[in-house]
Order: C-alpha cells, then structure tokens, then sequence
C-alpha cells in the first residue's frame, strides 16, 4: 500500500490537471461567447445563420464539458477515504489548486 501523503499528493496532482482541463473549457466557452456577440452586433444583411448555429452548438459542447468536469470531481472527492481527503485540503491549502471551487464559480456565473 501507498502512504496516505503520497496518495494525498497523487489527488492533489490529478485534481491540477483537472484544472487544467476546465480553465481550458472555460476559455473556450468565453471564446465562443465573444464570437456570438460579434455576430450579434453585425449588420443584419451581414450575419450568417449558419455560423451563429455552430458556434452556439460549440459554446454549449464547451459548457457541458466544464460540468461533465465538475462531475468527474465530485464523483471523485466522494470517493477518497476521509484520512487522505483531509490531506488532500491540507495540501490545496498550501497554495495548490483549488479546480473544484473556480470552475463551481464559473459555471454559477453563466449566462
């Protein structure tokens, strides 16, 4: 078996590449987002419907990802035995990344 610091450690690890991921999805989103208003605020004889369908559908595609992410999280956290997951905060206290909050308040924010 693993010591519980190492496991603790692994989490906090998998948990910064998780991050990585959502502020990945989370720019894409906001990306995606700015290219609708852009449209929007074309001249009505310039915007292309087309366009508009598939960048809402890649906006939408962007946004499920960050709360299939968030999920994934979750699911995760509620399955790490109590001794490691308070290692696990000890360890995102000290400055790790804290995926599961940012990406909650992102997605909170959402338009």
């Amino acid at each position: 078996h693993l010591p519980l610091d190492r496991i603790a450690a692994d989490t906090v690890a998998w948990l910064g590449r998780v991050e990585a991921m959502i502020e990945a999805k989370q720019r894409e989103y906001a990306n995606r987002i700015r290219e609708l208003r852009l449209e929007a605020a074309a001249p009505q004889g310039c915007r292309c419907p087309a366009r508009i369908a598939r960048v809402r559908g890649l906006a939408r595609k962007s946004l499920d990802d960050v709360r299939e992410l968030l999920a994934l999280l979750r699911d995760t956290l509620e399955q790490v035995p109590a001794q490691v997951r308070a290692l696990v905060v000890v360890q995102l206290a000290g400055g790790a990344p804290a995926a599961r909050a940012t990406a909650a308040s992102f997605v909170d924010g959402m338009p």
